[in-house]
């Protein structure tokens, strides 16, 4: 289970998908686990590949239907990404209601209290914070170090990494993209791009793999150095396979306004 969680924290959710599906549960929370991980690879797949015209026809009926699922995590997601891609305010009724849902839920499994604090992490960072102060997993403590560089706490930030890092036996794929933040963060483009090295020598990869998580910070790191050839041809390439990356879409269009491509820039924007 532990390689399909870092799989899945560094992006690679077809692999990290396939790892779970592959995995045969021997107790219930492990098979919660494994049915969650399964869940949101689809989803997070879908939300790359698919436009957000089309989603929206078919997408939020899918999700509610997921909010019928016995798995408290699967409702968990389905919350999430229906209040945070469906929802368009943050005062909407139905978003206040469903973030008061995700914490209820949060108290059942590891899973929906991380969904219950990223959610609030989209317009409430600092009420977020305390939500991850409740829990300790590695994936909570990674969303609390990125609310700690929001709030412009990069001293409690810098930290916890070193906290994290020294407490493990090695460093994990998720502990290594944190410090690819931080360095990215302070203007260390060149520290950045090594720890997201460090981070993909630290699972087994197939050839052919793409993580939309791990090329955006590649590209973002040759936006810091002023390369904008180089991140537009990484951005080009990644959205060959993740058409509708947000990060992505934004990215490149950041790059091919300062090359002075604006038709392709314009494209993009529509």
């Amino acid at each position: 289970m532990l390689q399909a969680l870092q799989l899945y924290a560094a992006g690679y959710y077809k692999a990290a998908g396939a790892e779970a599906s592959a995995i045969r549960a021997t107790d219930s929370y492990t098979e919660q686990q494994r049915e969650f991980l399964v869940a949101a690879c689809e989803q997070q797949k879908q939300l790359l590949l698919q436009s957000p015209h089309v989603l929206q026809k078919q997408h939020p009926q899918q999700l509610q239907q997921m909010l019928h699922c016995s798995n408290p995590a699967i409702q968990a997601l389905a919350l999430f990404l229906l209040s945070t891609r469906y929802c368009q305010t943050e005062q909407h009724p139905e978003r206040q209601q469903m973030q008061k849902q995700l914490q209820e839920l949060g108290r059942t499994c590891a899973a929906a209290a991380f969904l219950a604090a990223a959610s609030a992490a989209e317009t409430n960072p600092v009420g977020a914070l305390q939500l991850c102060n409740n829990c300790t997993t590695p994936e909570m403590r990674a969303l609390r170090l990125q609310l700690l560089l929001r709030i412009h706490r990069e001293d409690r930030a810098k930290m916890q990494l070193e906290s994290d890092i020294a407490s493990g036996a090695y460093e994990t794929a998720e502990q290594s993209i944190s410090r690819a933040l931080y360095h990215l963060w302070e203007g260390d483009a060149v520290s950045a791009e090594a720890s997201l090295t460090d981070a993909e020598m630290a699972l087994s990869l197939r050839a052919g793999d793409v993580s939309a998580l791990i090329e955006n910070g590649r590209a973002a790191c040759a936006m810091q150095r002023g390369d904008f050839q180089t991140a537009s041809e990484r951005l080009n390439n990644l959205l060959t396979v993740a058409p509708w990356d947000e990060s992505a879409l934004c990215n490149a269009i950041c790059c091919f306004r300062r090359l002075h491509k604006n038709a392709l820039a314009d494209e993009l924007s529509e």
